[in-house]
C-alpha cells in the first residue's frame, strides 16, 4: 500500500522572520537587502479532505477556526499529501490558497502551500518521493528554496530553538510518556537476564 494511497492535508505552524542584511563590497559600497525566512515548527493534520472547504474550493470560516484552535495566528501555509499526480498545485488548491490567505491574513505574501507526494517508475520497482513548497505572487505560484536546518552533524552545530507555540502534542513528549509507562518492564527485563 502506498505511502500517500489516501489524499492528506493540513497546516504549517511556525513564524515568519524578516531581517536586513548589509553587503560591504571591496569598493566599500553597502547593499542592504531584506531577507524573509519562514520557520515552519510544527503541522496540523485534517482529519478528511475536504474538511474546511467544498468542492470548488470555498474555504468555511467556522469548519477552519474548529480545525486550527489556538493556531490560527501562528499558520504560516498548508499542505497536500497526494499520489500519481504533477507536483504544481491544482485550480482546486490554488482557490483554496486564495481563500486561506484572505482568511487568515498573517504573512500574505510569504503564505506556503507544501505539495508532498510519491511516483514511480513504469514496472513500479522504484518509488520516487517529492516535496515543493510554493508562495502565490503577482498571479504565480513560485517556487521557494527548502533549508531543513535541524538536519546535520550535531556535534559541530547546534539545534535551533524555534518559539514556543501553542500545540496540541509535542513529539517529544509524547515520546518522553512512552518511554516512561515501559521504563520500570524494560529494566525488569534486563535485571532477570
Amino acid at each position: 500500500m502506498s505511502v500517500f494511497s489516501l489524499l492528506q492535508e493540513g497546516f504549517l505552524i511556525g513564524e515568519v522572520s524578516m531581517q536586513e542584511v548589509t553587503n560591504i563590497s571591496d569598493s566599500q559600497i553597502n547593499t542592504t537587502t531584506r531577507e524573509t525566512t519562514v520557520n515552519v515548527i510544527s503541522h496540523t493534520i485534517c482529519p478528511k479532505p475536504f474538511s474546511f472547504y467544498n468542492r470548488l474550493g470555498q474555504v468555511d470560516r467556522e469548519k477552519l477556526a474548529a480545525l486550527l484552535k489556538s493556531n490560527c495566528d501562528n499558520v504560516v501555509g498548508w499542505f497536500r499529501c497526494r499520489s500519481g499526480s504533477m507536483p504544481e498545485p491544482s485550480l482546486r488548491e490554488n482557490a483554496i490558497h486564495h481563500h486561506l490567505r484572505d482568511l487568515l491574513g498573517t504573512h500574505y505574501q510569504n503564505f506556503l502551500f507544501g505539495i508532498f507526494g510519491e511516483g514511480s517508475n513504469m514496472n513500479h520497482t522504484t518509488i520516487t518521493y517529492y516535496y515543493n513548497f510554493y508562495t502565490y505572487n503577482n498571479g504565480l505560484f513560485s517556487p521557494q528554496k527548502v533549508a531543513i536546518e535541524n538536519l546535520g552533524d550535531t556535534a559541530q552545530s547546534e539545534y535551533k530553538h524555534g518559539s514556543s507555540l501553542n500545540t496540541e502534542s509535542s513529539g517529544s513528549d509524547s515520546y518522553r510518556d512512552i518511554l516512561t509507562s515501559h521504563k520500570k518492564d524494560m529494566i525488569d527485563k534486563v535485571a532477570r537476564n
